[in-house]
């Protein structure tokens, strides 16, 4: 019969099983008030007039007692067909073609032609061939949600067992692929030719090839004699047996290394050892590096999560260089080591507080000895914080404590700041009236902040940082800040912002500064005791806004507008060298008994006082500039949209009317703007001294202007200028383009583990060059520094890019440091080289190498740097 998604359930159709293996019980006379034998014709009756209704395991009962056979089904079986459905009740078998569809119980089947066999409890399922004679809907087997891709299909629902031909399913993050598969229940189950890959492909691009498999489903898979076949040519590679984990939870193993030759240090074994999955949250990898010439090197990589809580990892190196021969002069040892640490903290886990950690410290030379790359050997600095931050639900307050750690490995200069404290009190208004209705008077808005600071810090370098005579350079004090301020319009269009900043220093020692006849220099003791410098200024700052717009009448620019933001600012300070206060004293300058006042707190951690009375006027103005135009992508012609011609220009100076000579301060100037969609960048500083100098280089109270007719005279600039071009992006696959069958076998190119490096394909091409000059004439002598720097990368094809970075040092006329790197998608594998031709780091590394994890030692690898060969 012709159904169109005609849908039977099970016992309707098992009803024939449950009825020809009825047994009779014993027959309660007692309650029979009928004739028994009209049990089984009312039964049929039910059957052929009522074909969707499901019977329970029951004993159906008018006269008699019935007991359900050991063979008859537990569970509900759906039958579908977009075609046909035919059922067959002389044979005890259902017919379904077309996009059959049968479920029972955890089991689900789909394929062009399925036969459901009731008495043998066997199901057989088939692909159709199409309107080309191509087979289509090919068998696809769903249980516990395991999928399994096949030719043919024959399976026992009753004793779980199955036999599968060409079978394609998915293990772990691999693919398995079996001409004949033997199903021995839900996990165990056997291969014959049979392979395994991580290629998507339903024929794979490279497999691992074994006549027999075993399929212990979820745990792993155990193969006999097995063989590499790369594009079905079988290569050399053999083993006799393979074992691999059919499941994504990480396990235990071995890190196979790889082998080479350096000039300087011998042969080699780099990168093995052993990875321990410790537990769901935390694993460790321990790998080691061992020259013949006596070099070798640790490596210790722990990665840590626990969801909703944190999350990090920790890098551990030490390695010992011994490079030469040890009879020969030219053999030196050294030893260096790294240390990096990434910890984040979910916000989640501690809404209140926050413990982070970023850690990168080690040798000042350690990339330049262990690593070839190109950003690790290129870092001229090295920066650690370790922090924990506090704050309180409805309170005011915040805390945080840092360790910190700033390092250049050019001059090995190490600066350590363990601890540094900061306690914050934010902004608090006390004379605010919160019951007021309406405006609120201009002394309500007054507010006041607290700042504390502490540190201990010292400044060294890295050969010295471990010795005791470090612990006596520490330095150390405490800061408190309390600014007070408040703003408010005057005249309705100026704002006027008055501030009141207080500052308390607190240091446990101070120094005492006395002049030395025989060196004819002062020198400082240090006198140890609570001492504290307290200073304070008032300033007051008054602003305003100025607009003007000029308006286009035709063209596609509407409109351009000038803002102008003018400022003048107002500031005093008492002169805290006055013996009031007691900060400084008169101290002898030289042989001839001249003094000047120097402070007791010069050189410490923050200062002391500052010399002199201030009482300036600060003058300022800035500038932006901005076009309207016509909208292209406005279909209805009246849309419009802003352009920044000019982000930022402005000029600052001040007059300090309480000095006795140099009363105006250097002219600064600063322009910036970002031109054509961020495409051209434009960052100008400068600075002019309004002074002339002597024929010395020192600075003359006598205005350059009078001695030369120019406003100023340039003491430093700079310009930075960034150009950024690239090629339209592509569309973005749909997601129907990216779609799969549910293991992910396709025919396409749908890549779907993600790379351990983002290589953007979308993006064409992409080049930016940056070109820096910095101008420097403080006195008489003239320094000019260039650099540009350049880089990009191209699509060649769909799956080649190739990308480039270098730079030009204008000064040494030669090329600074130059990589270019390769990549190819190969779907399954990638390949990637990098080489740098020039420069001390001369060196190349070729990778080509299976994207999956499970298989990342199937790889051909070749790094090559100095010495190497």
């Amino acid at each position: 019969m012709h159904l169109n998604r005609f849908k039977i359930y099970v016992f309707n159709i098992a009803l024939l099983i449950f009825v020809s293996n009825i047994a009779y019980s014993q027959v309660d006379t007692t309650k029979s008030n009928g004739d028994s034998t009209n049990v089984l014709p009312n039964m049929l009756n039910t059957l052929k007039n009522d074909t969707t209704d499901t019977l329970s395991n029951a004993a159906y009962t008018t006269d008699t007692t019935f007991r359900v056979s050991k063979d008859a089904l537990n569970s509900q079986v759906i039958c579908t067909a977009d075609d046909t459905m035919y059922l067959d009740f002389a044979e005890s078998k259902h017919y379904l073609y077309d996009n059959a569809y049968v479920t029972f119980e955890d089991i689900s089947l789909r394929a062009g032609y399925i036969v459901v066999d009731y008495d043998s409890t066997l199901i057989h399922a088939y692909g159709i061939p199409d309107s080309t004679g191509k087979i289509s809907q090919l068998p696809i087997f769903i249980q516990a949600g395991k999928e399994y891709q096949s030719a043919e299909i024959t399976y026992n629902y009753s004793t779980k067992k199955g036999y599968i031909k060409k079978v394609i399913t998915r293990e772990g993050d691999g693919f398995l692929h079996g001409e004949t598969v033997k199903k021995i229940d839900d996990e165990v189950m056997y291969v014959k030719n049979g392979s395994f890959t991580t290629c998507s492909h339903s024929h794979p691009h490279y497999r691992i090839t074994s006549n027999k498999l075993k399929v212990i489903s979820g745990d792993k898979i155990v193969t006999g004699p097995t063989y590499l076949e790369i594009a079905d040519v079988p290569t050399p590679l053999l083993v006799p047996f393979g074992f691999f984990p059919a499941n994504s939870s990480r396990k235990s193993g071995v890190l196979i290394p790889s082998y080479g030759e350096n000039l300087r240090r011998g042969f080699f074994l780099k990168n093995g050892g052993y990875y321990f999955a410790i537990n769901d949250y935390v694993d460790l990898e321990l790998r080691g590096d061992i020259y013949t010439r006596g070099g070798w090197a640790l490596y210790g990589n722990s990665k840590y999560r626990k969801r909703y809580k944190y999350n990090g990892n920790l890098n551990i190196s030490y390695s010992l260089i011994r490079e030469g021969d040890e009879t020969q002069p030219n053999f030196s040892e050294s030893k260096t080591f790294n240390i990096r640490w990434r910890h984040t903290q979910d916000p989640k886990a501690r809404p209140n507080s926050r413990f982070t950690a970023n850690v990168d410290a080690g040798s000042s030379d350690y990339f330049q000895n262990n690593s070839y790359n190109a950003n690790d050997f290129l870092t001229n600095t090295l920066n650690s914080n370790i922090s924990y931050e506090r704050s309180w639900a409805g309170k005011p307050f915040r805390f945080s404590a840092n360790l910190k750690h700033s390092q250049n490995t050019r001059t090995n200069a190490v600066n350590l700041t363990v601890p540094e404290i900061t306690f914050n009190v934010s902004r608090l208004y006390p004379f605010k009236n919160e019951k007021r209705i309406g405006k609120s008077k201009w002394y309500e808005d007054i507010g006041i902040q607290y700042t504390m600071n502490a540190r201990n810090e010292v400044q060294t370098f890295d050969s010295l940082l471990f010795r005791r005579e470090t612990l006596d350079d520490f330095r150390n004090g405490i800061r408190h800040n309390i600014p007070i301020s408040t703003s408010f319009k005057v005249l309705k269009v100026f704002s006027f912002s008055p501030s009141i900043n207080m500052t308390e220093r607190w240091y446990f020692e101070s120094l005492s500064p006395r002049f030395i006849d025989s060196t004819n220099s002062i020198v400082n003791d240090t006198v140890s005791g609570f001492a504290r410098a307290g200073d304070f200024n008032i300033s007051g700052r008054l602003t305003t806004n100025l607009y003007g717009m000029y308006a286009f009448k035709k063209g596609k620019v509407k409109a351009i507008r000038h803002a102008i933001t003018p400022s003048i600012s107002l500031t005093y300070r008492p002169d805290f060298s006055e013996d009031m206060w007691g900060y400084y004293s008169n101290v002898q300058s030289d042989t001839l008994g001249n003094t000047r006042r120097v402070s007791r707190f010069n050189g410490l951690l923050y200062g002391g006082p500052g010399q002199g009375k201030v009482g300036s006027i600060g003058l300022g103005i800035n500038n932006t500039l901005e076009m309207k135009v016509v909208d292209s992508k406005d279909t209805t012609g009246t849309g419009t949209k802003k352009i920044k011609l000019l982000e930022g220009l402005s000029v600052n100076t001040s007059y300090n009317a309480a000095a006795s000579e140099f009363k105006w301060s250097d002219l600064r100037l600063s322009a910036r703007t970002n031109l054509f969609k961020n495409s051209i960048g434009v960052n100008y500083n400068s600075t002019f001294s309004l002074y002339d100098i002597d024929e010395n280089g020192v600075r003359i109270n006598e205005f350059y202007y009078d001695n030369t007719g120019k406003l100023g005279r340039l003491t430093n600039a700079s310009l930075a200028l960034s150009f950024n071009f690239n090629g339209a992006a592509k569309a973005a696959e749909s997601v129907e383009e990216q779609k799969t069958s549910g293991i992910g076998v396709t025919d396409g190119d749908f890549n779907y583990y993600g790379l351990d490096y983002y290589v953007d394909f979308n993006v064409p091409w992409n080049f930016n060059i940056n070109y820096n000059i910095i101008y420097s004439k403080p006195a008489l002598v003239e320094n000019i520094r260039q650099s540009i720097n350049f880089g990009g990368d191209v699509s060649l094809t769909k799956h080649w890019k190739i990308g480039f970075s270098s730079g030009y040092d204008l000064e040494n006329k030669d090329f600074t440091f130059t990589s270019i790197d390769f990549y190819r998608d190969l779907h399954c594998w990638e390949l990637r080289f990098n080489w740098v031709p020039i420069t001390t780091q001369q060196s190349y590394s070729f990778n080509i190498s299976v994207k999956a994890p499970i298989l990342k030692d199937l790889k051909l690898e070749r790094n090559r740097g100095i010495g190497d060969f």
